[in-house]
Parts: C-alpha cells; sequence; structure tokens
C-alpha cells in the first residue's frame, strides 16, 4: 500500500506483466522512439498512451505492448510498474496554458510519484521546447 497526491492504492501483479520498461506517452514523436530503440534492444516494454496500439506495424513491435489508459487513472496501470526496472515519462503536447500545465506537467508528476511509489528504480523524463524563429537561429 503507498499513497499518492493523498491517494492510497495497492499494487498487484503477475510474472508475465513484468516488463523491463515502461513507457508513458510511448505512441507520441518522441515515445514511438523510445519504445523502438528499447525494443531493438530485446527489452520488453510497456507502452501506456492515450491512443492504445499503433494503426501501422512494425517487427520492433512484438517487443511492445500497448495499453490506452489515460495518466490520471492511475489505478488502471499502476500494477504494471512492479518489478519494471525503469519508466520513461514522454508525455507532452501542445495547446493553451492551462493544458499543457496539465499534459507536460501534472501528467508527468502522477507517471513519476506512481513509479517511486511501486519501488522503480530508473526514470528518465524526457521533454522539448519550441525555440520562438527565427530569433533564435
Amino acid at each position: 500500500f503507498g499513497s499518492v497526491m493523498g491517494q492510497s492504492r495497492c499494487f498487484s501483479h503477475s510474472t508475465e506483466d513484468k516488463y523491463d520498461v515502461v513507457v508513458f506517452g510511448g505512441n507520441g514523436f518522441v515515445g514511438t522512439e523510445v519504445c523502438k530503440a528499447l525494443a531493438l534492444k530485446g527489452k520488453k516494454v510497456l507502452s501506456i498512451n492515450r491512443s492504445g496500439t499503433p494503426r501501422q506495424s512494425f517487427d520492433w513491435m512484438k517487443n511492445v505492448k500497448y495499453l490506452a489508459a489515460d495518466v490520471f487513472s492511475p489505478e488502471s496501470w499502476r500494477s504494471m510498474l512492479v518489478g519494471a526496472h525503469g519508466v520513461v515519462a514522454a508525455i507532452g503536447g501542445f495547446g493553451s496554458y492551462e493544458t499543457m500545465k496539465r499534459i507536460n506537467g501534472e501528467a508527468n508528476i502522477v507517471a513519476v510519484e506512481e513509479a517511486a511509489a511501486a519501488g522503480v528504480s530508473r526514470m528518465v523524463f524526457v521533454s522539448a521546447t519550441f525555440p520562438p524563429f527565427p530569433a533564435s537561429i
């Protein structure tokens, strides 16, 4: 049992549900490349994302399981973190300030806190910025 953001939770899992790495946002621009790189290294990867399995299929995807889930509903995915060696948070998006704060900030905080509570020892956070062109050239 543990607590994240004031909510208590229970972890349960089976051995077939253990993943080397769990990638949040694994269907996005960066997350897809992270999943691909890990899968090509033979890692068992879980991609947690809003859309589930991509429409296109590639051979490397046989090492990736896709789970359509809302990061703000961790009860649907938290048990999948147990036994993982690492987590990559690659959640991101664009929109209004409030939308970006929720997606780029709060969503990643949930993923990080849940990973820590599950005992995941390694965490990578991926973020990006779009510089103001052409002033930054």
